[in-house]
């Protein structure tokens, strides 16, 4: 890991963490802990769409890893 500091690799890791769980959600169409009897189409469609705000927000993160805009302060707050 040369070059990258540890804002960057768990920015990585998170974003890594949400886009395997927005596939898990997107392919299967239920979470882990659901059971058999809670998978109503609606259900089913409603965990999907989960999964891709997953995906969407994980892709976001790679566009901030990619401009390095980790430790941006732009959007700091002001108190």
């Amino acid at each position: 890991m040369v070059g990258i500091g540890l804002a960057e690799f768990l920015y990585a890791f998170h974003s890594g963490i949400e886009a395997l769980a927005g596939c898990m959600l997107v392919i299967r169409g239920r979470g882990a802990m659901d059971t058999l009897q809670e998978s109503s189409p609606r259900a089913r469609l409603y965990r999907r769409w989960h999964g891709c705000g997953l995906l969407g927000l994980s892709s976001l993160g790679l566009l901030v890893l990619l401009n390095g805009k980790v430790r941006d302060t732009s959007t700091k707050l002001q108190c």
